[in-house]
C-alpha cells in the first residue's frame, strides 16, 4: 500500500534551525526535522529530496 505522507524538498540547516524536509500527509503540509523524515522512514530518502529552490523552480 502506498504511503500517504511524501517528501516534496528539502530545506538547509542554519545556524538557528536544522535541516528540514517539506511533506504532505494525507492532505496536511508541512516541515518535520531531516531527524524526524529518517527515522520515520518516509520517502523518498532525504537525501534524494530537491532543494526548495529546485522544486519551486
Amino acid at each position: 500500500m502506498r504511503r500517504l505522507t511524501d517528501g516534496r524538498y528539502r530545506t538547509a540547516a542554519t545556524e538557528h534551525r536544522p535541516a528540514r524536509a517539506y511533506v504532505i500527509d494525507s492532505g496536511k503540509a508541512y516541515f518535520v526535522t531531516e531527524e524526524a523524515y529518517r527515522a520515520k522512514d518516509l520517502q523518498p530518502p532525504f537525501e534524494t529530496l530537491p532543494t526548495e529552490d529546485q522544486y519551486h523552480a
